[in-house]
């Protein structure tokens, strides 16, 4: 595939808006295929592997928080630690003097030490993935999509309160 097709004779408004639609999730198929099989080669899927990044420096998380820091779901989640604490990777333990439902995942001594072998590699991979943009475009593009996810995150918030507006009787969606 083309990255540059439909760009070009994208016009405005509408058009545009489609062409980046599919240049931004032909881009995230192409990046989510090219780290995934990366990270075979440590035996890992990009959820576990996300798992572990987030377990650094002895930190300790919830499945809860797991799962928000992932954007994975927590039933997702309870599988993909299943399968880390399988593999010895990870422990789960009751947090003392706690709510004893609460349980955290810490990394053990081999979670830790495959995290820090595919972690530091990881950082040069990734960074290889976008040598071919000029720093200052990295930075752009950093910008823009941040713009983008900003405004996806008002968006979502919105059309959640105009639905809500919208069940009560009586009320209009504004």
């Amino acid at each position: 595939m083309d990255p540059q097709a439909g760009v070009a004779s994208a016009g405005t408004g509408r058009e545009r808006s489609v062409a980046v639609h599919q240049l931004l999730g032909q881009a995230f198929l192409m990046l989510d295929d090219r780290v995934r099989q990366y990270l075979r080669q440590y035996g890992l899927t990009l959820p576990e592997f996300s798992v572990l990044w987030h377990l650094e420096d002895g930190r300790s998380l919830t499945l809860t928080e797991l799962s928000r820091r992932t954007i994975c779901e927590k039933s997702a989640m309870t599988r993909i630690v299943d399968r880390l604490e399988a593999r010895g990777l990870v422990r789960r333990e009751r947090t003392p003097g706690q709510d004893r439902r609460r349980i955290e995942v810490h990394l053990t001594p081999a979670g830790l030490r495959l995290r820090q072998v595919a972690g530091a590699a990881y950082l040069a991979f990734v960074a290889g993935l976008y040598r071919g943009l000029a720093p200052e475009d990295l930075a752009a593009l950093e910008r823009l999509l941040s713009r983008l996810c900003a405004s996806l995150e008002v968006g979502a918030a919105q059309q959640a309160v105009d639905h809500l507006v919208g069940m009560v009787p009586g009320r209009e969606r504004g």
